[in-house]
């Protein structure tokens, strides 16, 4: 579309883009750049030498890839966390069972996911094939699993079954605890965690709490008299809410995963928060829970998945208009910009409610030794009249 084809209330809320109304700051480093990674992923396959291995795809399964290398000395992976890849791989090369093949979908040792916190504290879910193995065979495997790593000061471990195509862990297994409660906890801007194995929590501790700290300066959060409520959209644990909300009348976090709603609310009474409240819903269902408090100012933060969120949570968030400023937290800026877009697009049939514009935004190496960083962008309403 042309410019000139679009309205005069369109061109109004378009102006931003043709102005250099926003800054970017000064990229935030981490203060750890060797071994920082809380959370891995190993798959378990062969190597070049068809040996059982446990580590990483040495290329892309999509263009043929199915060996798998050690760890070795990949710098942002733990040595915690690669001893126990190494352990698992003495496991699975002494055990009668087989490796699973991607290529035939056959086999039972799928892939390891470890966490490894600050804390001390060690997850270790185990991924299965189980379609080879009798009642009796699975569970003669899984007290052979418990006995195996019980020298291993492993905090709980979990078996998951999952006969699906797709590769990795999946929140659609079938996952049981064999040792342990099932939870690691993690300490984080002075306040502590409970994180289940399904739960989002970022991977970089140190780097976490220099992007929460910048995301509360931006908040802003303080008494003027009016009431205030920080919205903490996809909110996993609760670690934003809980971290920055201390000064916000109330914190309203929104996540679909009710396993990371129970830890938010075990997290709350762990902290001793009383301010804030967590629903287990998509964001577009709940967030009308904001819309008829009188005299309210809503500041919403949200930090979705790589792939960014729905569209009906981008109108959803338009429409509500006590929500003034969104402080938008993306992994993959390029993934989410189809979100940034919605956001600021002129007001339309399909896009209700005032549009949103950016004011500034940071980088957070969040995974250094990576391509990859975190991205924050402030976004406020467009106002019409000061535009």
């Amino acid at each position: 579309m042309k410019l000139q084809e679009v309205s005069k209330h369109g061109k109004l809320q378009l102006r931003w883009t043709l102005d250099d109304l926003w800054t970017v700051e000064e990229p935030i480093g981490s203060p750890e750049i060797f071994g920082y990674r809380t959370k891995c992923e190993f798959s378990i396959g062969k190597n070049l030498n068809d040996e059982p291995t446990v580590g990483f795809l040495l290329g892309m399964y999509r263009d043929g890839v199915t060996s798998v290398i050690e760890p070795g000395d990949t710098i942002h992976i733990p040595e915690k966390a690669k001893a126990i890849a190494a352990i698992m791989q003495a496991y699975v090369r002494e055990s009668r069972y087989p490796v699973y093949d991607r290529k035939t979908r056959k086999g039972v040792w799928r892939t390891i996911m470890v966490k490894v916190q600050n804390t001390g504290d060690v997850l270790l879910l185990i991924q299965i094939s189980a379609d080879d193995l009798d009642s009796h065979q699975l569970e003669r495997e899984k007290q052979a699993l418990i006995n195996y790593w019980s020298v291993h000061g492993i905090t709980t471990m979990m078996l998951q079954k999952w006969n699906g195509e797709s590769h990795g862990v999946n929140i659609r297994g079938t996952t049981e605890i064999l040792t342990g409660d099932g939870y690691v906890y993690e300490q984080l801007l002075e306040h502590q965690f409970r994180i289940s194995s399904s739960a989002f929590f970022q991977v970089n501790t140190k780097a976490t709490e220099l992007l929460y700290a910048k995301c509360a300066e931006w908040c802003n959060l303080r008494d003027n008299g009016r009431k205030t409520t920080l919205l903490d959209l996809c909110c996993g644990c609760g670690s934003i809410g809980i971290s920055i909300g201390k000064a916000a009348d109330r914190v309203v976090g929104i996540e679909m995963n009710s396993d990371a709603i129970d830890d938010a609310l075990f997290n709350v009474q762990l902290n001793m928060v009383t301010n804030a409240q967590y629903f287990a819903s998509k964001v577009e269902e709940k967030i009308d829970i904001v819309a008829n408090e009188q005299n309210e100012d809503v500041i919403a933060v949200l930090d979705p998945p790589r792939s960014g969120v729905h569209s009906s949570v981008i109108k959803a968030v338009r429409e509500s208009s006590q929500i003034q400023k969104l402080i938008f937290i993306s992994c993959d800026a390029n993934q989410a910009m189809q979100n940034f877009v919605a956001l600021c697009r002129p007001t339309s049939n399909k896009f209700q409610g005032i549009p949103f514009k950016p004011r500034r935004a940071v980088i957070v190496d969040l995974f250094p030794h990576t391509d990859h960083y975190e991205l924050m962008v402030e976004f406020v309403r467009v106002n019409e009249q000061s535009e």
